[in-house]
C-alpha cells in the first residue's frame, strides 16, 4: 500500500509539472533548434575530436545531481548536449530521464549568461572535479567566451577543494549555484560544452585517455599556486 501511495503522489506531481512546464520532446536534430548556437573548437583538438560550446537562447537544465542532466531549447531535448550515466556507460540522448519525467521542479531564472559545470554525483570526487568539470571552463576559454559569463552551475559546491580551485581560476563564488539546490535552471543565454574527455563506453575504461591538454591547463592554472 505505500509503495502504491507513493507512485500515486509522484505521478500526480509530475502531471502537474508537465501542466506548468510541458514535456520534453526528443528527435535528434540539432538544425531544428533555432535557438541554439553552435561553436566547433579545433584549437585544443585530440585525436581529431572536436569540442564543441552550446549556446542557448533561454535555455534550460534539469538534472537529478546523480545519473542524468537534460539540457533544454524550447521543451526539445538538444543533442549531444545532455549527460546521462547507465550502468556506468554514459548513454544516448534518448535515454535522458527528462524524456520520461519532465521538469519536475520549480524553475529557477536566471537574467545572464550561465556556464554549466554541472555533470553527476562524480563531480563532487576530486579527481572528476579537476579532470571533468574545471577543463570545461577552458573549453570556454578557447572561444573567447569566459569574460561573458554571468553564473556558473555545478552540480554541488560542497567541499572546500572545489571553492579553492574555482577561485583560482578568478571566479567568484557568489556567482556559482549548485544544481542540487536549483534542480530546474533556465537562463537567457545558457552555455553547455562537450565533455573533456569521454568518448564511449565505460568511464573508467576512458580514464586512461585523458587528454594531454587538460593536464597541462591544471598544471599552468594551479602549479605555481
Amino acid at each position: 500500500m505505500k509503495k502504491i501511495l507513493i507512485n500515486f503522489f509522484r505521478n500526480f506531481f509530475r502531471n502537474i509539472f508537465f501542466i506548468l512546464y510541458g514535456k520534453i520532446k526528443y528527435d535528434g536534430k540539432l538544425s531544428d533548434l533555432k535557438e541554439v548556437k553552435l561553436y566547433e573548437l579545433d584549437t585544443i583538438n585530440q585525436n581529431n575530436f572536436i569540442y564543441k560550446v552550446f549556446e542557448i537562447k533561454n535555455g534550460r537544465i534539469y538534472g537529478d545531481t546523480i545519473e542524468y542532466l537534460g539540457v533544454i531549447s524550447n521543451n526539445v531535448l538538444v543533442p549531444n548536449a545532455n549527460y546521462q550515466k547507465v550502468d556506468g556507460i554514459i548513454g544516448t540522448d534518448d535515454q535522458n530521464i527528462v524524456l520520461k519525467i519532465g521538469t519536475p521542479r520549480l524553475k529557477k531564472s536566471f537574467n545572464g549568461t550561465l556556464l554549466s559545470l554541472a555533470q553527476d554525483a562524480s563531480s563532487l570526487n576530486y579527481s572528476h572535479w579537476l579532470l571533468d568539470i574545471l577543463p570545461r571552463i577552458k573549453i570556454c576559454e578557447e572561444k573567447h567566451l569566459i569574460d561573458k559569463i554571468d553564473y556558473f552551475l555545478v552540480t554541488d559546491l560542497k567541499y572546500k577543494f572545489q571553492k579553492q580551485t574555482l577561485q583560482l581560476l578568478n571566479v567568484n563564488i557568489e556567482n556559482v549555484y549548485s544544481n542540487k539546490n536549483f534542480r530546474h535552471i533556465e537562463a537567457s543565454k545558457l552555455l553547455v560544452t562537450s565533455h573533456p574527455w569521454h568518448r564511449e563506453g565505460l568511464i573508467h575504461d576512458e580514464m586512461h585517455k585523458i587528454p594531454e591538454w587538460i593536464i597541462e591547463w591544471l598544471k599552468e592554472k594551479f602549479i605555481s599556486k
